[in-house]
């Protein structure tokens, strides 16, 4: 499918929402499509998408062609995207649907945006879900605690180490505090 078949295929899709409304004037409300990149319930990899396309598409918000939207809704939260202008007075792709499509073009190459970004929420999340845990351990920890479950995991649980949901690895610290001397089993 060409550019210009995309931008088609775009325009005007949020006629087929089955409610939606625009919550400010739009001139021309047909050439606009409404993109979405992140909502309530996304793992670490929509995140971190939607992530490295804000870094991206920031710079089109300054101009007419590009707007951050925040859709709410009772029953299933929130969502976040663009809405954006596809074609310009003079009926061409504005800069911005062009940067939209390359970067689903991207995406479909390659399912990830920024490798060093989402490693980070990964990191950031297994900790997460460590600390969580440290909480109902019942047990007092030392004061380096994770890195000595980590370290531990390196060795001997490499599979608690695996994102396997995208919300980062889950350690069993039920095992691991039993294993490392910690807690009783």
């Amino acid at each position: 499918m060409d550019t210009i078949e995309k931008c088609n295929e775009l325009k005007g899709n949020w006629l087929k929402f089955g409610s939606f409304s625009w919550d400010y004037e739009v001139d021309d409300p047909e050439n606009w499509c409404i993109v979405y990149t992140v909502n309530r319930d996304s793992g670490l990899l929509t995140q971190s998408n939607a992530s490295a396309i804000e870094k991206i598409m920031t710079p089109f918000l300054e101009g007419n062609d590009c707007n951050e939207e925040h859709h709410n809704h009772w029953a299933v939260g929130w969502i976040d995207g663009y809405s954006i202008r596809v074609f310009d007075s003079d009926n061409n792709p504005t800069p911005a649907i062009l940067q939209w499509i390359e970067l689903q073009e991207k995406l479909e190459d390659y399912p990830l945006l920024d490798e060093d970004d989402y490693s980070a929420r990964e990191y950031e999340a297994m900790i997460e879900n460590l600390e969580s845990q440290s909480y109902i351990a019942d047990v007092d920890l030392p004061e380096d605690w994770i890195n000595q479950v980590l370290n531990y995991c390196q060795e001997n649980h490499q599979d608690m180490l695996e994102n396997r949901d995208d919300q980062g690895a889950w350690i069993d610290c039920d095992v691991v505090f039993v294993e490392l001397g910690w807690k009783e089993a």
